[in-house]
């Protein structure tokens, strides 16, 4: 079941976050939905967590998304 959820991001940052997004055929709820579940997965599992400066490279990198 989905549940709304309401975050204060930047719009700039929502800007490019949504045109890169496009390209991969993902949307921004995905993306966060996504990373949520590697923060779940990452206490569960003993995943290594992310560190706390460079999260979204950390998040990219083990998606096979980072370039």
């Amino acid at each position: 079941m989905n549940t709304k959820l309401t975050l204060s991001i930047d719009s700039a940052v929502i800007d490019k976050a949504k045109k890169n997004l496009q390209t991969k055929n993902k949307s921004l709820s995905g993306l966060i939905e996504d990373y949520f579940k590697l923060l779940i997965a990452a206490k569960t599992k003993q995943i290594p967590s992310p560190p706390r400066g460079n999260r979204a490279y950390w998040y990219c990198k083990t998606q096979g998304d980072y370039r």
